[in-house]
């Protein structure tokens, strides 16, 4: 194989006396194949474009509804929540590319997993701010609380040389849809009409 990019190889060819920019010097180091640099942009930018779709949907239901629910103390700005979607789905994202180029291991079963906790997550806002049902958003929550568990464990058990790397990625994920899952619970239970309240009602303040 000759030339660093030849489009018949897969590998990285080095020729000699080529000058290497930063970005190849980096793939190189963490040996990354040219075709897996495509799969991990896809694996960490299809969900985060997916949610951002999903937000863009629900945007006019969560300034508008969504200001007049019960919610406690505890709930995080709304600005929070794109900034820390989009590290976690990227965290995520990478985790499961870590499976999918494990081509030695089980990686129908992991993938699988992981696959339906994230259309669970996706379906998350749709069924809570569009149709304005906390409680079937509630049970989607708490199922993709099990999923995303179950994926974890999954994936971590087949890719052995990167069990702690795909540990320490879903991680952050799994505790934060805990938290979404416990603040689902609270808003459910304080707006037990939350499906009949106007956008243009009064908002109430924050309970404890």
């Amino acid at each position: 194989c000759v030339g660093l990019r030849n489009p018949h190889c897969k590998h990285w060819c080095i020729k000699k006396g080529a000058k290497l920019t930063f970005k190849d010097s980096v793939l190189i180091t963490m040996g990354i194949a040219k075709e897996d640099v495509l799969a991990l942009a896809l694996a960490c930018g299809g969900p985060v474009a997916a949610a951002g779709i999903c937000g863009a949907l629900s945007s006019r239901a969560i300034k508008g509804w969504y200001q007049k629910l019960r919610k406690p103390r505890w709930t995080p700005p709304n600005w929070l929540f794109a900034p820390v979607w989009t590290v976690l789905y990227t965290g995520q994202g990478v985790a499961s590319w870590l499976v999918w180029k494990n081509k030695d291991g089980e990686r129908r079963l992991p993938l699988a997993l992981y696959g339906v906790q994230l259309l669970l997550n996706l379906a998350w806002q749709p069924l809570f701010f569009n149709l304005k049902r906390p409680d079937v958003a509630l049970v989607d929550s708490t199922a993709m609380l099990g999923m995303a568990a179950a994926a974890t464990v999954k994936m971590a058990q087949s890719t052995p040389d990167h069990k702690a790397a795909i540990a320490g990625l879903m991680s952050p994920y799994i505790g934060w849809v805990g938290y979404a899952t416990a603040l689902n619970y609270r808003i459910w239970k304080d707006n037990p009409n939350a499906h009949k309240i106007a956008a243009d009602e009064p908002a109430p303040p924050k309970t404890a």
